[in-house]
């Protein structure tokens, strides 16, 4: 009898794989946001970032979770704003556009990610 190989996913529901993209992409998040306190500026971590947003957005499509796909696709565009230096995030310089953000998710067992609140101060319009 031949060991199961731990990378093969085919076994999983689409909301199994969905709760797995959002714990690893949390981690990628908080790595992220964490280092851009230091630097809003990071094109790397804001990178990172954006991918982020992006591949949730997808899993969020895939199952179905609307309300996910629409604030996924915010954070992306967000994030694709600060890369291209129309705005920075957590700016201390007055002239530049900033945003902050605050989001608070949750993992329901059930269905995976659910969006319990979502603060933006400042505005977030400013680069479009």
């Amino acid at each position: 009898m031949s060991a199961k190989d731990p990378n093969d996913l085919s076994d999983f529901t689409m909301v199994e794989l969905f709760r797995l993209e959002v714990e690893n992409q949390s981690v990628v998040f908080m790595e992220n946001l964490l280092a851009l306190e230091q630097n809003p500026t990071d094109a790397s971590r804001l990178g990172a970032l954006m991918r982020a947003a992006h591949s949730l957005k997808g899993a969020a499509r895939m199952v179905d979770l609307n309300a996910a796909v629409v604030v996924a696709n915010e954070l992306e565009e967000v994030f694709v704003a600060a890369q291209a230096g129309s705005l920075v995030l957590l700016s201390s310089q007055e002239h530049v556009p900033s945003v902050e953000l605050s989001l608070y998710l949750t993992i329901n067992p059930d269905c995976g990610l659910q969006v319990v609140r979502v603060e933006i101060r400042g505005d977030p319009g400013a680069h479009r």
